[in-house]
């Protein structure tokens, strides 16, 4: 399914990869959209992207405003925390979005810049909500080399077949820890090929 990307334009100047380093503190210039390249580089870089992740959590919001249930139709993404940032990824039509901040606020009540969907209020419908959460050891960078590894950020958006379900699924599935297990899969680090000079 899509978020508010999905239902206000199509592909057209959206970028497919999108990281925002610090939702609160970077409105005085663009916020970083990247190549995929660029993108698991930028976030490798990070001094603070090999903090341990203390929790996973996933989040569901509906996908139109006048939704007064999100049963069937709804977003799904992963919100992360670790020990000084919140960390959100998701995909939709628009492509790959990770965004980070030290407040959870941030990335919780927005996706690039712009005010998640919540639809109607109505008992059967809350809006932005936590479905799931569980512990987690592994780091971000550790889900960005799995995400890659697996395909996860350059396999195309489809409705049914490959949507933001499956994304959030795939890396909850992965990185929550089970009530009978102390660690997490063994993730191999991602060397990249040198993409070729044009």
């Amino acid at each position: 399914m899509g978020s508010w990307i999905s239902y206000t334009s199509t592909n057209y100047g959206i970028p497919l990869y999108y990281f925002d380093p610090d939702v609160e503190l970077t409105p005085e210039r663009p916020d970083y959209c990247s190549t995929k390249w660029e993108l698991k580089e930028k976030i490798e870089n990070l001094p603070d992207s090999s903090e341990k992740i203390n929790e996973v959590r996933y989040y569901t919001h509906p996908l139109n405003w006048w939704q007064m249930s999100k049963y069937v139709l709804h977003h799904a993404f992963i919100v992360l925390e670790t020990e000084s940032w919140w960390w959100s990824i998701e995909k939709d039509e628009g492509g790959i979005t990770i965004q980070r901040s030290k407040h959870l606020e941030n990335v919780l009540d927005q996706c690039r810049r712009h005010g998640r969907i919540t639809g109607l209020a109505t008992w059967i419908n809350l809006g932005v909500t936590c479905e799931k959460k569980g512990p987690s050891h592994a780091s971000v960078i550790d889900v960005v080399n799995r995400m890659w590894r697996e395909e996860c950020l350059h396999s195309d958006y489809h409705f049914l077949q490959n949507n933001c379900k499956h994304f959030a699924n795939t890396i909850y599935d992965n990185f929550v820890l089970m009530s009978n297990s102390n660690d997490v899969p063994i993730i191999e680090k991602v060397e990249l090929p040198i993409p070729a000079s044009t």
